[in-house]
């Protein structure tokens, strides 16, 4: 009886049951605290409460390797178990005592093999060391754990780039060969900054292109108001249009791919929520040229448990795989820098 009324607080009454553990949790000390991303662009929790996660769950893991379907297991865990950002509780923990058990990403052996390749990477590049995470330069946003058929697939080859911050992705997939790619990004500063690495790296004008604008399924969407100029979370900077200092407009990836004439083999997509609605407005691009995908998916639950069934309702004979890159379980990297990739199987040799 107490375990199912237990339960039912942590499904329907979140607050009130991360309240109550994060009560007990804050009289413990020496241990890292661990919490859920939530917001750019809707709750876990609430989402989970009304949703049919049995269905959702079995739609998101059909068809995926053995691993990947470990880390939806894992992940769903803490999506259940660990308050959202917005509670402002924090449940402390440790790593032997993560609700879920440890991803082999975040073993302490894949820690330190990470760290240590990491210290080179940062020899390659001229870059802000601050600003050149694991996930990008490390993981190459999951591009690492495609079969080499499909990595000699990318060389020579147009690359979309969504959410070009300020050039590190353009940085790191430079060792994948691309011909071209095109960068997109909505931020003036992370603009003139892109500029800035791409020359102190020596990477010619010619390669890249760069793209202002913020994605959605259709290029009719009204623009999007901010109100500041800097690389903050996209959810975190909306503003009313009287107040904006930035009108962003809104486009659909198949409309830039039709103007820039792109011949993508390669899409990434980092959004800050936006990928799913993206996906849907890039229907003809993902059909004619069936690219390799590289989506982050965890700012959101649709995001998470949506993006793969609708990707499925619209291609054949894909693979897909779920992995995380973010090699601690604390904070907000509780689930992520999660990418769901994705290839046609007709280009594996």
């Amino acid at each position: 009886m107490i375990r199912r009324i237990i339960k039912y607080l942590r499904l329907h009454y979140p607050a009130i049951y991360f309240s109550v553990v994060g009560i007990y949790d804050k009289l413990r000390s020496g241990k890292k605290s661990i919490h859920i991303f939530d917001n750019c662009g809707g709750s876990f929790k609430e989402y989970i409460s009304k949703e049919n996660m049995e269905q959702r769950l079995e739609a998101l893991k059909k068809g995926m390797d053995e691993y990947s379907l470990h880390t939806v297991d894992v992940l769903y865990q803490r999506l259940l178990n660990y308050p959202e950002h917005h509670y402002g509780i924090k449940i402390n923990t440790d790593y032997s005592k993560v609700v879920g058990g440890l991803l082999k990403e975040e073993s302490t052996k894949s820690r330190k093999k990470v760290k240590s390749g990491m210290s080179k990477i940062k020899q390659q590049f001229k870059f802000a060391r601050n600003n050149m995470d694991a996930s990008v330069f490390y993981f190459n946003h999951g591009l690492i754990f495609l079969p080499e058929g499909v990595k000699n697939y990318l060389i020579d080859q147009h690359f979309i780039d969504l959410g070009a911050y300020f050039g590190d992705s353009a940085l790191a997939l430079t060792k994948y060969g691309y011909s071209k790619i095109f960068s997109v990004e909505f931020s003036p500063k992370a603009i003139e900054n892109y500029k800035v690495w791409m020359k102190a790296n020596k990477i010619d004008n010619s390669k890249y292109v760069i793209v202002e604008a913020a994605m959605s399924s259709s290029d009719d969407d009204p623009p999007i108001y901010m109100s500041g100029n800097d690389y903050t979370l996209f959810s975190d900077k909306l503003s009313s249009e009287e107040n904006a200092v930035l009108k962003v407009q809104k486009r659909s990836l198949d409309s830039i791919v039709d103007e820039y004439k792109i011949q993508p083999k390669l899409i990434k997509a980092d959004i800050e929520g936006y990928v799913l609605e993206c996906m849907k407005g890039a229907v003809n691009t993902l059909k004619k040229y069936r690219p390799v995908l590289s989506l982050a998916i965890y700012h959101n639950p649709k995001e998470f448990f949506e993006t793969k069934p609708f990707l499925e309702s619209i291609l054949d004979n894909y693979s897909y795989m779920i992995r995380k890159m973010a090699v601690t379980p604390f904070g907000l990297r509780s689930h992520a820098e999660t990418i769901l990739v994705a290839y046609p199987n007709e280009i594996v040799s």
